[in-house]
């Protein structure tokens, strides 16, 4: 998974990392797909990670984005 933004800037005196994917795909976003992005989230040390999706997300993806939320 490549990272499709990635910002990084100063709001209210507070450090903020964001990564966002965007997904032009005909197929919903996976489970899979999810964990992924929460790991390169963890692995930076972003504070937010975001999927858009024109087609949505698989029941499962929406669980997992749930939980993690």
């Amino acid at each position: 998974m490549t990272i499709d933004i990635f910002v990084k800037t100063r709001f209210l005196g507070e450090n903020i990392t964001w990564i966002v994917e965007a997904k032009y795909w005909k197929s919903k976003v996976t489970k899979a797909q999810v964990l992924t992005l929460r790991s390169i989230v963890d692995d930076i040390g972003a504070d937010r990670g975001f999927i858009i999706s024109v087609a949505g997300f698989q029941s499962g993806a929406l669980r997992q984005l749930i939980i993690l939320m």
